[in-house]
């Protein structure tokens, strides 16, 4: 049987034959709609969710990533031009990234395949390639989930922090509520923070300081200004 192609949104070009939709060791893959990257699942410990990850992931990260890309963009650096997706059963997270390489746990995305952009934020750590373990983690994933809910997804308001959570936070937890606090920062100071951060973070240069270099305030002094903002907000 001839192989198939279908012509899809974004230059996305995908060829398979029949014949491989039931084999376990699928492993298809198609240009990225800049050109410029390629993108490669493995389905090898979990061929039930073959259809669904070029369905609902591939198109995801085939929009996002070249997008991603160039906004976390710095002097030299080019992110990698190979993504590869495969999934396994035995881990105990939802997905984590090393270099190109991101790792999926099958069972939970049989669970939860609405959460198609968790592996949108794992792409972006594919982009990042930071490589200094000096770097914060608290910032590295903030950074990450910034993009998530107020760039590829802010209508879900996931990283909205309700009224009662005020007290308790702080904008080093990490993740969502870290990316509200970058989200409330880029307000203030502008994207360029944000661009800042990610070329210190990759070329091994953060230290505490650079918070004041970029703002005038340390970022205790702005994790505080904040939640003052967080309070009023949620007062009126």
């Amino acid at each position: 049987m001839k192989p198939l192609t279908l012509a899809l949104p974004l230059a996305l070009c995908l060829c398979a034959s029949s014949a491989h939709a039931s084999d376990k060791n699928l492993h298809p893959s198609f240009p990225m709609d800049d050109g410029k990257a390629t993108l490669t699942f493995d389905f090898t410990n979990a061929p039930d969710l073959a259809d669904w990850g070029m369905e609902k992931i591939a198109p995801a990260i085939e929009r996002w990533y070249p997008r991603i890309a160039t906004m976390l963009a710095s002097p030299g650096f080019h992110a990698s031009k190979t993504v590869v997706v495969e999934f396994k059963t035995q881990t105990n997270v939802p997905a984590y990234t090393e270099g190109h390489t991101i790792t999926a746990n099958a069972e939970y995305f049989r669970k939860r395949p609405q959460d198609v952009n968790a592996l949108v934020h794992e792409a972006t750590h594919v982009i990042q390639a930071y490589g200094s373990a000096d770097n914060p983690s608290w910032l590295v994933e903030g950074l990450d989930d910034y993009i998530r809910f107020y760039i590829v997804e802010p209508e879900t308001n996931g990283a909205t922090i309700k009224p009662e959570r005020i007290a308790s936070v702080h904008y080093n937890d990490s993740y969502r509520t870290t990316a509200n606090f970058l989200h409330w920062l880029v307000k203030q100071y502008g994207s360029n923070v944000i661009e800042e951060l990610n070329a210190a973070m990759r070329d091994g240069r953060y230290k505490p300081e650079i918070w004041i270099k970029l703002t005038g305030h340390s970022a205790d002094d702005l994790g505080a200004q904040w939640k003052q903002n967080l309070t009023a907000t949620a007062s009126n």
